[in-house]
C-alpha cells in the first residue's frame, strides 16, 4: 500500500514547538524501492504557522506539507528527529544550491558524477586567475 493512501486512514500525531504546529504521520516497512535492498520509512509533516505580513500588518496562516523518506528505524530516530534531520538537510541543500547559482553561475550540472562536479567547481575557482582569462 502506498504511503499517501495511509495518511487518510491513520490518526496523526500532533504537537507544537515554538510558533509551529505539527500534524505528523510515521509509517515504517515500505518495500516500494526494491533497488535499495531494504525497507524505507515515510514521515509526513503538515506544519502550520501564523506570521504577520510586514507590508500590511495582517496575520497570515502558512501551511507546508513535507514528506520525508528515510532508512532510519523508529527506535533510532523518532518522528521529531526525522523532521529535524529533514529540515536541516533541506537548509544545507538550499543554501548550497543558492550559492552555486547566485555566486558561481552554476545553473546546471552537466555531468551527474561526483568527480565531474568537483572538477567543474574547482575549474571555476582557478579560471579567473589564469593569465589568458578574459576579464571583461
Amino acid at each position: 500500500m502506498d504511503a499517501r493512501s495511509l495518511f487518510a486512514t491513520e490518526q496523526p500525531t500532533c504537537f507544537s514547538e515554538g510558533k509551529v504546529s505539527y500534524t505528523c504521520w510515521d509509517f515504517d516497512g515500505f518495500k516500494t524501492w526494491q533497488q535499495l535492498g531494504h525497507d524505507v520509512r515515510v514521515v509526513r509533516s503538515v506544519e502550520t504557522r501564523t506570521i504577520r505580513r510586514q507590508d500590511t500588518g495582517q496575520l497570515e496562516t502558512l501551511k507546508s506539507d513535507w514528506v520525508w523518506t528515510t532508512n532510519l528505524p523508529p527506535r533510532k530516530a523518532g518522528t521529531r528527529s526525522v523532521l529535524c534531520f529533514g529540515h536541516h538537510r533541506w537548509d544545507i541543500e538550499e543554501r548550497g544550491f543558492n550559492e552555486l547559482v547566485n555566486g558561481w553561475q552554476a545553473d546546471h550540472v552537466y555531468r551527474h558524477d561526483l568527480n565531474a562536479m568537483l572538477a567543474f567547481l574547482l575549474l571555476l575557482f582557478v579560471l579567473p586567475h589564469l593569465p589568458y582569462h578574459d576579464r571583461q
